[in-house]
């Protein structure tokens, strides 16, 4: 068996454990793989997850936060690959931002 067989082989073994509620020994005992081995790979899946999947710089939105000193209204730009750009009032976003702050803390 390859690794990327192994691999994915084991990764559905997880999934079987974590849908059924298995403890990784009762886990090993039906795979046949090694407690320590489904342990290990359990960890290390779960490292991956973590991890923030790798995006070409085409593909990654940005919002660029511009401070002007002028009297105007406050605006938020954003700007996504594909997209037209979408502004927002930011006085509106901050009364936002604010009542979901107080709604917390009740």
């Amino acid at each position: 068996m390859d690794k990327r067989t192994r691999r994915e082989w084991i990764r559905a073994w997880l999934a079987v454990g974590v849908r059924e509620n298995l403890h990784f020994k009762e886990l090993a005992r039906r795979s046949g793989i090694g407690f320590r081995t489904l342990h290990r790979w359990n960890s290390r899946f779960r490292k991956e997850s973590s991890m923030p999947t790798p995006q070409s710089d085409e593909e990654r939105a940005f919002i660029e936060l511009v401070e002007r000193v002028q009297g105007g209204p406050t605006r938020i730009e954003v700007y996504l690959p594909g997209e037209p750009r979408l502004v927002i009032d930011g006085a509106a976003v901050i009364r936002v931002l604010a009542h979901m702050i107080k709604a917390i803390d009740r």
